[in-house]
């Protein structure tokens, strides 16, 4: 009975992620930008109501990343409107911020900062490291815009937006639908 319902919630999972993939790619770009147009529309106001009308938690999540980390929540009458994930490195870290409508992730803001250096390196070495210099951090953003949790829109650290059609394009919404299973099991 266990193995059939593993092969049960396999062929299901495959199945969803094929639906995702028609979704996305039948879009015309006319309904992609309306989408989109939408979806800054919502952001807008979740950013809006952060500061003053949500209500604020947050959670350590030390366990992930090398130097710690911890997830800030804003909701708003049980609803989660945004999560806010920070990662230290020792050579970086990562600020993702995800925003939720009726508890489906419609958004996500991906900045990776990327240190000259580790960060316990306070002076230049022999060994040809230079010291860390916060100056000197580079920041990479994503930016991903989700229909019903599924990915149609992607601008990459180049400010360049990538073709639904291409393999990473695929690769990308699977890794992010893992990363938002994570944060909704960290979350909800």
């Amino acid at each position: 009975m266990k193995n059939l319902l593993l092969l049960v919630f396999a062929l299901i999972s495959i199945l969803n992620i094929y639906a995702q993939d028609n979704v996305s790619n039948k879009l015309s770009e006319s309904e992609e930008n309306d989408i989109v147009i939408d979806i800054r529309k919502k952001f807008t106001e979740i950013e809006n109501n952060c500061n003053t009308s949500y209500k604020r938690t947050s959670k350590d999540l030390n366990d992930y990343s090398t130097e710690g980390g911890y997830v800030s929540i804003f909701s708003d009458n049980e609803q989660i409107r945004k999560a806010k994930t920070t990662f230290y490195g020792e050579t970086g870290k990562a600020i993702t911020e995800y925003y939720f409508w009726d508890n489906k992730v419609f958004f996500i803001f991906r900045q990776n900062y990327r240190y000259n250096s580790p960060i316990y390196i306070t002076e230049d070495t022999e060994e040809g490291f230079e010291a860390y210099d916060e100056n000197k951090t580079k920041i990479y953003e994503d930016r991903y815009y989700f229909l019903n949790e599924t990915l149609v829109r992607w601008i990459d650290e180049n400010n360049e937006k990538v073709d639904r059609q291409s393999s990473s394009f695929n690769e990308k919404q699977k890794a992010i639908l893992e990363d938002i299973e994570f944060i909704k099991s960290k979350i909800f």
